[in-house]
């Protein structure tokens, strides 16, 4: 036998098998000639061999090329899926064997041109055994050719995330608001506001945000625009995936964009107030006349006006109780 620039001379055992070591020289096992050159990984070896009888008779000359592969298997399906049947992919030295075994089933499979091979647990037949789905579970994954065996597992996720939450105000006088909120660990969330939608990840205490004001970063995607228009009421909804791919179920929360502040607000509830008596009475800050049974509230109105002067654009308590004293119920703090 012919191999890499070397000739190798070995007898045939009593059942007709005969063996080569290329890493060996002369030995009492075999003759070798000449210098055998080592390929390099991924290179075809070729052979070429011939029998000669005890006779002197010479048989055929043949022909083969073997491939030199001293790398392991990659197996890149790892992570998570909610698939039950997963197709499997990976990477080896082109034009190479390998078997896979994955869920109690082997599967016999060649890489590809470009070193890649892949295994459909859902349609390929396995040569040994049969795969049985793990549903909310591990595969444990192993791949063996000629050089290594790899081992890797996959999570099957069938469960759906919990439903995001919305935590920031629904009252904002900013035109490109900032929308906060909490969901499972690491969740994969989508905001869609006002022609927009966002796309960030929760972190691991499960907190989120977006910014309207912003563009794709390295915190959000963004595509669409979002627009907003003076005074306006807009509908934010939100949704989580995971990392296998479950969907949850949508939130929601109305917003209400006020760009001239609270303050304006209160005073139209006071106008209103004073438009509905319809005295010639003024009272300090309202846009319309007051008095008699609206008066009371108009002063509470006016009351809410001071504190919201002392207490800033973002007071959470003046926002509740606007519309009830406006309205002529009982607010309480």
């Amino acid at each position: 036998m012919t191999a890499g620039s070397a000739t190798y001379t070995v007898p045939a055992d009593g059942a007709g098998f005969w063996v080569v070591d290329t890493a060996l020289g002369s030995n009492s096992g075999q003759t070798v000639v000449g210098t055998y050159s080592t390929p390099a990984n991924g290179a075809q070896l070729a052979v070429t061999y011939r029998a000669t009888d005890v006779a002197g008779n010479v048989g055929e000359l043949q022909n083969a090329s073997i491939a030199i592969n001293t790398s392991a298997p990659v197996i890149e399906s790892t992570g998570s899926t909610n698939v039950l049947q997963p197709t499997l992919r990976g990477s080896a030295p082109a034009n190479s064997d390998l078997a896979v075994n994955v869920g109690g089933a082997t599967y016999q499979v060649r890489s590809n041109a470009q070193g890649q091979w892949f295994v459909d647990t859902s349609t390929l037949a396995a040569s040994s055994g049969s795969f049985k789905p793990v549903a909310n579970g591990s595969l444990l994954i192993t791949a063996t050719n000629s050089a290594a065996t790899t081992t890797g597992s996959l999570v099957i996720d069938t469960l759906a995330p919990s439903q995001p939450q919305i935590t920031s105000s629904a009252f904002t006088n900013d035109t490109t608001p900032v929308v906060r909120g909490t969901a499972d660990a690491f969740a994969i969330v989508n905001v869609n506001l006002a022609g927009a939608s966002y796309e960030t990840r929760a972190n691991a205490q499960g907190l989120w945000q977006i910014d309207t004001g912003a563009l794709s970063n390295a915190a959000q995607t963004v595509t669409g625009s979002f627009t907003v228009a003076g005074n306006a009421t807009r509908t934010v909804t939100v949704r989580a995936a995971d990392l296998a791919g479950n969907i949850s179920t949508t939130g929601s929360q109305t917003l209400t964009i006020h760009p001239l502040g609270l303050r304006q607000v209160v005073q139209h509830h006071v106008g209103r107030l004073g438009h509905r008596q319809g005295t010639q009475t003024h009272h300090q800050g309202a846009q319309q006349p007051v008095q008699g049974g609206h008066k009371r509230r108009a002063h509470a109105l006016h009351g809410l006006l001071q504190l919201f002067d002392h207490v800033g654009k973002h007071c959470r308590r003046v926002d509740r109780a606007v519309p009830r004293i406006a309205q002529g119920t009982k607010h309480r703090p």
